[in-house]
Order: structure tokens, then C-alpha cells, then sequence
């Protein structure tokens, strides 16, 4: 082991210490979601609609089998980022800057690449 793991107040010790993100106390009550992370849901719900009007579209002019690969694409992108900020502010449940910017880059993303972006399933 290196020197700074060894001695008393080494790195490894400081690591132990205190954790860089406490997660929430499991015996903590019930947590009201914030108007930041309903306002995400809201979001992501209105992405995931957009996205599956255009793959119903490809479907009804017969493009169905070209657009499922971009569909599930984006689909399991969008829902995985969805999932990642949920499971972040349950097990977290922080309120700084740091967890403020996630959900807002992410929205800013699925508000302006789909609606501009085209047909997200590329059909014609």
C-alpha cells in the first residue's frame, strides 16, 4: 500500500470520513416531490409522446420496421435519463445546485431536439 494509505489520516482514511453524497436516512418519513422534479415528469412525458406519435406515423405509412431502431434508441435514452434523475433525487433527495442543473439540462435537451429536430423515427 502506498504511505498516504497507511498513516493515520491518510486518503484512505479521509475517504471513509465523511461520504461526498449522504444518502437519505431510510427511517425519513415520506418526501414530497418538488415543483423542479414534477415539472421533469411533465417533460419527459410530453418527449416520450412526441416520440411515440412519430413512430405511430411511420407505422400508419408503412415505415414501421425502418423506424423501430432510431425509436428504441431514443426511447431507452430518454427513459434511462428519466430513471437516472428519479432514482438520484429518491435516494439522494438533495436540493443544491448541482442536482438543480441535472433535470435542466437534461429537459433543455428533450424540448429542443424533438421539436426541431425533425421526425425523431425519421420516417418520410
Amino acid at each position: 500500500m502506498p504511505p498516504s494509505f497507511r498513516q493515520p489520516g491518510g486518503s484512505a482514511e479521509r475517504m471513509r470520513s465523511k461520504p461526498i453524497l449522504p444518502a437519505r436516512d431510510p427511517a425519513e418519513g415520506h418526501r414530497a416531490s418538488t415543483p423542479l422534479e414534477l415539472l421533469f415528469d411533465r417533460v419527459i412525458v410530453k418527449a416520450m409522446a412526441a416520440l411515440t406519435a412519430a413512430f405511430h406515423h411511420a407505422l400508419a405509412t408503412g415505415h414501421g420496421a425502418e423506424a423501430l431502431p432510431r425509436f428504441l434508441l431514443l426511447f431507452v435514452t430518454i427513459w434511462w435519463a428519466w430513471m437516472g434523475v428519479t432514482w438520484f433525487a429518491s435516494a439522494f433527495g438533495r436540493e443544491d445546485a448541482g442536482y438543480k442543473l441535472l433535470p435542466g439540462v437534461i429537459m433543455t435537451g428533450d424540448c429542443t431536439a424533438l421539436p426541431f429536430g425533425g421526425d425523431p423515427c425519421g420516417a418520410q
